[in-house]
């Protein structure tokens, strides 16, 4: 009894109870910051469950230059070519504007001179007879070297034939000496033939004398051969038939006839020039006979209409009146607002759940299925919260920078880089385009696609069921 009373619970006037006031509201702090933790990481886990989020992608287009058609002076740019939205009437067309296809952008001033002065005629006409002497010395040079090789055809010609004749002679010459060898051989074995009826000489040197008279007939007919041959190529040459090939392959009839061809050539050329020439000999008789020469003032203006070749908004304009251009010069550009998508990056894990345009059309019920939407970065809604677009996926493309395309050798990967696929996302827009904005284009946004199917629930529902109780 002593101990109990020797012990006594003593509670501490600064530390409080269970029951306090204190004591309720930290309690009541620290789990709503619990609740607070698991709300935000089970919506991000929901959220990375059913989405792909892909890194900022930036609004591209289809851009057409404006180019001019001739060379020429800007004389007037364009007027809009559809009402200002504010009611204002501007004067000119400016960049940021929309335009429609066929409307008139600017207005170019070209020159056409129909005759030229004396002195430029007389200038034209040295350079013309300049050209014709330069094609005259091209022909004779060109005749002169036919001349030689056609001399260099006769030449093979006679060197192929007496090198032929005289083969023909000597194989004839052979062919005698071989007669009178394959005749002896002959005799010789008729010989010893009635000579083996008497059983005087033996059937093995009987074989003997045979082989040697049917290899002198060989000889015979080989050579009465080659004599054909060289009688066939004789005549040919001497209808230039026969090409005898040497250390170059060279074949003098081939370059002749190159030869022939490039002098007609060079004749038309001196035709020309000649018909040139004397049309300015009779321009100028003219003017000295009457004593005025022909006048830079006969000059004849026009204009030329540069028209939008589509619709869209002016992206770009680099006219302004009185500038001086040339033929093909880039003056301006335009972006087609109904042509717009963005390039993400996806890795490439995330690839199997991505949803393509094939796989978004649901006949069941096409309003339901979600489809990729872009969130601009710099652009709101009237309401006031991010402007947000839809599209849909129309190219996948991986292995960029990893693959080199039309070879046959693998470019070594780097572990460290994050392996990610481009993803090119078509913007489908039905609202009227903000023009002042450049239909959004250039602008960033976040992209985000919906998954094929949601992994959470997915783990979910692989998990292996607990039976409880029997």
């Amino acid at each position: 009894m002593a101990n109990s009373e020797s012990n006594p619970t003593v509670s501490s006037p600064d530390s409080p109870s269970n029951n306090s006031p204190r004591f309720n509201i930290a309690n009541s702090i620290g789990w709503l910051a619990i609740f607070l933790v698991l709300g935000i990481a089970g919506f991000i886990t929901f959220q990375k469950s059913t989405t792909i989020t892909a890194a900022d992608a930036v609004i591209t287009s289809r851009f057409t230059d404006i180019r001019a058609p001739e060379d020429g002076v800007i004389k007037k740019i364009g007027k809009p070519c559809l009402p200002d939205t504010n009611g204002q009437e501007n004067p000119q067309i400016e960049i940021g504007q929309p335009v429609q296809a066929n409307c008139v952008l600017l207005t170019i001033n070209t020159s056409r001179l129909n005759k030229l002065s004396t002195q430029g005629l007389a200038l034209k006409r040295n350079e013309l007879k300049s050209e014709l002497q330069k094609a005259e010395s091209k022909r004779d040079y060109n005749q002169n070297l036919l001349k030689t090789v056609n001399q260099t055809v006769v030449d093979q010609r006679l060197l192929g034939t007496s090198a032929m004749e005289k083969s023909i002679e000597d194989l004839d010459a052979d062919i005698q000496v071989a007669i009178a060898k394959r005749d002896l051989a002959k005799s010789i074995y008729d010989s010893y033939t009635k000579l083996k009826e008497e059983k005087v000489v033996s059937q093995v040197f009987l074989d003997t004398k045979k082989a040697e008279f049917l290899q002198r007939k060989s000889e015979v007919d080989g050579l009465r051969a080659r004599i054909a041959n060289l009688k066939f190529n004789l005549a040919a040459i001497k209808k230039d038939l026969y090409i005898s090939r040497n250390t170059s392959n060279y074949d003098p009839h081939i370059r002749a006839q190159e030869l022939t061809f490039q002098i007609n050539q060079d004749n038309k050329v001196r035709e020309v020039l000649g018909d040139q020439i004397k049309e300015i000999n009779k321009i100028l008789g003219a003017a000295a006979n009457t004593g005025q020469p022909t006048k830079p003032e006969d000059e004849k203006e026009s204009e030329i209409e540069i028209i939008a070749p589509q619709s869209g908004v002016l992206w770009s304009l680099a006219a302004t009146e009185g500038k001086l251009v040339k033929a093909g010069e880039i003056l301006g550009r335009i972006a087609d607002c109904k042509t717009r998508w963005v390039d993400a990056w996806v890795d490439e894990v995330d690839l199997k759940d991505l949803k393509t345009e094939e796989s978004q059309k649901d006949t069941s019920n096409p309003q339901s299925t979600p489809t990729p939407k872009i969130t601009l970065r710099g652009a709101n809604d009237s309401d006031g919260k991010p402007k947000s677009l839809e599209g849909s996926v129309i190219m996948i493309r991986s292995g960029i920078g990893r693959l080199a395309a039309g070879s046959d050798i693998s470019p070594p990967n780097d572990p460290n880089l994050p392996w990610r696929a481009q993803v090119r996302v078509e913007i489908k827009d039905s609202s009227q385009p903000l023009y002042s904005s450049m239909c959004y284009i250039g602008f960033t946004g976040k992209v985000t696609f919906p998954r094929t199917q949601n992994i959470l629930g997915a783990w979910l529902k692989n998990l292996p069921s607990f039976p409880f109780g029997t």
